[in-house]
């Protein structure tokens, strides 16, 4: 019973191994971008802000709308510039 586990490992490792390497050789890996094109320098100075105003509810709710509004307003210019 443990040939045939060892043997059954020992496959699929093999298996694996040439899969994964054709996959890198044939097509790559592909690079993403780390963030997304709309949020700017503006933006992640209100989230840091916004984590440091987690035990004031009103203050953190209001800089999340604040947030949310900039984020829909730059990700709709980049949209319609890309256009």
């Amino acid at each position: 019973m443990k040939n045939i586990r060892w043997l059954l490992e020992s496959v699929w490792k093999n298996v694996k191994k040439a899969i994964i390497e054709t996959q890198e050789q044939d097509i790559g890996y592909a690079k993403s971008e780390k963030k997304q094109k709309w949020i700017n320098s503006e933006i992640l100075n209100l989230m840091t802000e916004k984590r440091t105003q987690k035990r004031d509810p009103a203050k953190y709710k209001q800089l999340n709308r604040e947030i949310q509004k900039k984020m829909q307003r730059s990700e709709r210019g980049v949209v319609v510039g890309e256009v």
